[in-house]
């Protein structure tokens, strides 16, 4: 009895010994190499990437910055004096990189296939290209020149010096990788096997993808215009004439949302930043239906208006106690000039008898930027490139000319302002923004809001109408807002529809930064790039003020108009 014991004692060991060498062969692998990942997880991991690091983008960038240079929103006080100096800024540059790596992966693995294998992924492979050329076109835009052909191939080949490439080479190598991807996914599908519900924006379809790689290259074009219209011209008629298409409904946008439990939202520490008053003042006066999903309105309800009347306390004096209150006029905004920082009647609350504050001014709809706020049940969801988009820049296109026989700038603008306010409006849903239900937008309103004479294409300021209207369909997308700023001159102290402030301090106009500060990395090890790349700019290391960062810009914006300085005949 002995013995057997000591026989199956023998046998467990041997055999938990065996179990262990498998185990440590399995373990015991190369570092360097992914064990069986699964493309399409490491896809979805990438696309989340792409948008849910934004809490400190909008904590930073738009909030802080490009939402005050656009002339959008102010300060809960007003802004100060150094509000054209450039702080922390969020992680757009870093990241256009760090969601690359699960894109490059994906690649390597399925170039590792056998010849069948990689045959059936030909399709996943030419969608890893496309995001990147998005992410990297916001990324360059504030920081010019960006390693990319020698990027991401540390790895791989031991690479960490990668060179710098210049604007112009990145818009060459992202329009070559569009190109490529587009004449792939256009090709015979046919035993393609596609990410499917891992896709999250698209569910695998590949002609979608397609159309929003074509559709993506109309951003490049309109950026290189100044520089290059006859480059400019060629994107436009390249785009045009792929069998991709481009994003014409709401069913093509690259709508991000990735479930209805997502919460992100858009960090406001600082406090919900105001309306500044020329935009919302023309908001209002257009009626325009977007005001009630941008902006809440101020304190000064028909209860505060009988309550400061009966106590005999001053109010604002755009307020009449003998008319009942309407929402439109508690839609104000204040100021963006310094000089005006914290004085009445613009900033500071009005109290009533028991010493309860009221704000006259509106501040952004926290519910539409923070789904969960003040209890709220909404989720997250963001068109990063709507149909609205593209119908007014085919607007634009052919109303400079660049374009004919494609239909006529009337016919794009209307299904640009129309598209806009039906995805505003499905955000604005999807958040569940205080009172959806009685300011969801609908087709008559549209139809009335086309007519209205600062609105419709009626035979004067077309083109700044159109600026307009991206000015506000991108009110969501303050970078591309910003890129519209610096390239048209919209809003401009000429304009006949909305009319540029001049930020006065001092008693002087403060020039608006252009881009965005860049300081030696921390690692020395690629600092010779870094430098060859600056200097090849004409850019100042470490330079944060506006009146540098005006003046020393990224290429595609070298002869563009100064802010605020735009001309629309």
């Amino acid at each position: 009895m002995k013995k057997l014991i000591q026989l199956t004692a023998i046998i467990v060991f041997t055999a938990m010994l065996s179990s262990c060498t498998d185990d440590f062969a399995s373990i015991n692998q190369n570092p360097e190499e992914i064990t069986e990942p699964s493309p399409a997880h490491l896809f979805t991991e990438s696309i989340y990437q792409m948008a849910n690091y934004k809490g400190t983008e909008w904590f930073y960038d738009n909030y802080n910055y490009f939402y005050r240079w656009n002339q959008t929103t102010v300060f809960v006080g007003g802004n100060e004096a150094q509000f054209t100096e450039i702080g922390p800024t969020g992680g757009r540059y870093s990241n256009t990189y760090a969601f690359q790596r699960n894109l490059v992966e994906i690649r390597r693995i399925i170039d590792n296939m056998d010849a069948d294998a990689q045959a059936a992924r030909t399709h996943m492979r030419a969608i890893t290209y496309i995001t990147p050329a998005y992410q990297g076109i916001r990324a360059t835009d504030l920081y010019g020149s960006m390693p990319w052909r020698e990027a991401m191939r540390g790895r791989s080949e031991s690479l960490f010096t990668p060179v710098y490439d210049s604007q112009q080479e990145l818009y060459e190598q992202w329009l070559t990788e569009l190109d490529g991807a587009i004449e792939v996914l256009t090709g015979d599908d046919s035993g393609q096997i596609n990410f499917g519900q891992q896709d999250f924006i698209y569910q695998g379809n590949f002609m979608n993808w397609a159309r929003f790689a074509n559709s993506l290259k109309l951003r490049i074009a309109l950026r290189v215009e100044n520089q290059d219209q006859q480059w400019a011209q060629q994107i436009i008629n390249e785009v045009l004439n792929s069998p991709a298409g481009i994003i014409e409904s709401r069913d093509d946008e690259f709508v991000w949302a990735p479930s209805g439990e997502y919460r992100h939202h858009a960090q406001d520490f600082w406090g919900a930043p105001s309306a500044a008053y020329n935009f919302i003042s023309k908001l209002v006066e257009l009626q325009d239906p977007r005001t009630h999903f941008y902006f809440d309105p101020n304190d000064f309800d028909q209860e505060a208006v009988d309550t400061f009347t009966e106590q005999d306390r001053a109010m604002p004096d755009w307020i009449d106690p003998e008319v009942p209150v309407d929402r439109w006029d508690r839609y104000r905004g204040g100021p963006v000039s310094p000089e005006f920082q914290n004085t009445l009647p613009w900033f500071g609350s009005y109290t009533d008898n028991d010493g309860s504050g009221y704000n006259q001014l509106s501040h952004i709809n926290r519910r539409l930027f923070n789904p969960h706020y003040d209890g709220g049940s909404g989720y997250w969801k963001d068109a990063l490139m709507s149909a609205a988009e593209v119908a007014l820049y085919m607007a634009e296109f052919i109303e400079k000319g660049y374009v004919t026989g494609h239909g006529t700038a009337q016919e794009w603008y209307e299904r640009g302002v129309r598209a806009s306010m039906e995805t505003v409006d499905d955000i604005a849903r999807a958040a569940q923004v205080y009172d959806y239900d009685t300011f969801q937008v609908t087709d008559a309103q549209i139809d009335e809001y086309l007519t209205r004479e600062d609105v419709a294409l009626n035979g004067s300021d077309h083109l700044e109408k159109i600026y307009f209207q991206q000015y506000i369909n991108f009110f969501r997308y303050p970078t591309e807002q910003f890129a519209l700023t610096r390239r048209t001159g919209f809003p401009s102290r000429t304009g006949n529809i909305m009319q540029w402030e001049p930020p006065i301090a001092g008693g002087s106009e403060l020039a608006i930064p252009r881009r965005f500060p860049v300081s030696e990395p921390d690692n020395p090890i690629n600092i010779d790039n870094f430098r060859s790349a600056m200097e090849a700019q004409g850019w100042t290391i470490g330079a944060n003020s506006g009146a540098v960062l005006s003046q020393e810009r990224v290429w595609w914006d070298a002869n563009n108009p100064a802010m605020g300085t735009g001309s629309f005949d």
